[in-house]
């Protein structure tokens, strides 16, 4: 389906579609014109870390291609879906991982995230986010089998390792991951009291195989500007913006229900309502100052769609109870690093929501690092609701089974399968809806 929906939409996807598209394949260019990497003051989006526009530059180069030649965004749309299968396949594995000889969990599991608004929107954008998310679910991936094994090899922790830095040399949030990884392997080495040697051969394999990936891009930007996580938000990196102190408002951290009954560019009324409204939606319209000027989307449909989840969000909700639970009963590194992550996730976003206030700062493509989690706790509270009979009976029995036919056949693929509007083919054909217009 995200093939065949990938197939459909390219023809019909402009090639400023997307969130900070323009910025991306600008790191791309530089990269196939100057043949070295970019400091964060020499462009908006060069503060990124390097990985995923070394292989987008790469895989232009080798099709002869630039970053402005027209075939160049189909391209480049299509290491996206890539990207986004193989992250499947890792939450996937992940899921069998966390449910073993738990089918309907397992399936739960990954029909919540092969349907996920998020998913389907996101991986047919060109950004670093669906790289970062790969990696981060690989990374997860390998850190509960290994925790699964009682003596894992050197090689499985060197596999950890690079896995985690080249999360973290593709986007800062990967940082968030490691701290959960390396929290839970050097946890279960206190608990097991294993000698030294143990310690080097599993953590300290893990962490130099980690730097070895990405350590020298952070030394680099923290010898030249004195701060290793340098954003085009900070000083040092030579741009400047200004953002309304309003978004600072403790009003703007504790609102919710305008997605519900305005979801396009509802992360104006508060940092809840930006969260939902791109999770199971494209409610900023691929970073598109107006509506009707962005991605073809099915907006009548995609705003039902709103309402349909939320079922499943009160599942995760009640899955992430849950979870909590059973991690203050009976502590595990397995239920730390899903507990760990999600609340590292919330805390980062709110984070990030203070310090760089803005409408559009609250998103929640910004989590796609805990994927893992956020499927497996949904799974839990979907199968618990199914166990004690609740979604079977509400409204008068089948209530499951319309839902699964609407919400995640229907209206997630319905919403995204394009057949653009006259108007929106007038309007970007005539140039109205470039930048300053």
């Amino acid at each position: 389906l995200w093939t065949l929906l990938f197939w459909n939409n390219a023809p019909s996807l402009w090639a400023g579609d997307g969130f900070d598209t323009d910025g991306h394949l600008q790191y791309v260019q530089f990269l196939i014109d100057h043949k070295r990497l970019p400091w964060p003051h020499e462009g908006w989006s060069m503060y990124h870390p390097p990985l995923f526009y070394l292989i987008s530059a790469m895989l232009l180069q080798l099709l002869g291609l630039s970053a402005a030649d027209p075939a160049a965004i189909s391209v480049l749309r299509g290491q996206s879906l890539l990207f986004g299968l193989t992250h499947l396949a890792f939450i996937c594995w992940s899921l069998r991982l966390l449910f073993p000889n738990q089918s309907q969990k397992q399936a739960l599991g990954i029909i919540l995230t092969g349907f996920l608004a998020m998913h389907l929107y996101m991986f047919q954008y060109f950004t670093n986010e669906t790289l970062t998310a790969t990696l981060a679910s690989a990374s997860i991936a390998l850190t509960l089998r290994t925790l699964r094994d009682d003596q894992p090899g050197i090689l499985r922790y060197a596999a950890l390792g690079a896995c985690l830095g080249a999360a973290m040399l593709t986007k800062f949030t990967g940082l968030l991951v490691i701290l959960v990884v390396f929290t839970a392997l050097l946890a279960r080495l206190l608990i097991q009291r294993k000698p030294i040697g143990r310690w080097l051969s599993s953590v300290g394999v893990t962490a130099l195989a980690m730097l070895a990936v990405c350590g020298w891009r952070y030394a680099s930007v923290w010898w030249k500007y004195g701060d290793p996580l340098v954003g085009s938000w900070d000083p040092g990196s030579g741009h400047a913006w200004w953002q309304d102190p309003g978004y600072q408002m403790g009003r703007f951290f504790l609102r919710f229900g305008r997605s519900l009954v305005e979801p396009h560019f509802s992360g104006q009324g508060s940092v809840c309502d930006g969260v939902y409204s791109t999770l199971w939606g494209d409610g900023l319209i691929g970073g598109s100052a107006q509506w009707w000027s962005g991605p073809p989307w099915n907006h009548d449909l995609m705003v039902i769609g709103y309402w349909l989840a939320l079922l499943p969000t009160a599942a995760i909700l009640l899955g992430i109870g849950k979870t909590l639970l059973k991690f203050i009963r009976k502590p595990s590194g397995v239920l730390f690093i899903l507990n760990g992550l999600a609340l590292l996730v919330v805390v980062a976003i709110f984070y990030m929501a203070l310090s760089v206030p803005g409408y559009s700062k609250p998103k929640a493509f910004y989590g796609m690092v805990a994927m893992v989690p956020f499927c497996a706790m949904g799974a839990w509270g979907l199968s618990l609701l199914m166990q004690r009979g609740v979604l079977l009976r509400w409204g008068g029995g089948g209530w499951l089974e319309r839902w699964l036919q609407l919400n995640p056949v229907h209206y997630p693929v319905g919403s995204y399968w394009s057949a653009p509007p006259v108007c929106t083919v007038i309007v970007k054909a005539s140039g109205l809806a470039s930048p300053g217009s």
